[in-house]
């Protein structure tokens, strides 16, 4: 927020993030969510990229998730792999795995 000349605000940070140089994806989700609902607890969570190619890991923010005691209701996820290049860079099954995770979150 300080970057873009605003004030600060209270975001709660789960993992890694670094200030000075935001994400362009997330950085634009954290804003929407908290222009449409000012004031209401906001979280950034972040997972460290698992390759050298900085490929999010979808998969690990789903377990993690499960294990919050108080997971956030409302998510937005920045994710720009195609569907296509997942099973090449993550492995066979990732996935389907991951599609049966998102799943169990949305109960």
């Amino acid at each position: 927020f300080v970057l873009m000349g605003l004030p600060s605000a209270n975001v709660t940070v789960v993992g890694p993030n670094d200030d000075a140089n935001p994400g362009g994806e997330a950085n634009l989700d954290i804003q929407w969510i908290m222009a449409m609902a000012p004031g209401a607890p906001t979280y950034f969570w972040s997972i460290k990229a698992s390759s050298t190619a900085e490929i999010d890991h979808i998969l690990t923010w789903c377990y993690e998730m499960e294990a919050y005691d108080d997971p956030p209701l409302v998510n937005s996820l920045s994710y720009g792999m195609t569907e296509g290049n997942v099973e090449k860079y993550l492995g066979s099954g990732y996935l389907n795995r991951t599609n049966t995770e998102l799943q169990k979150l949305a109960l």
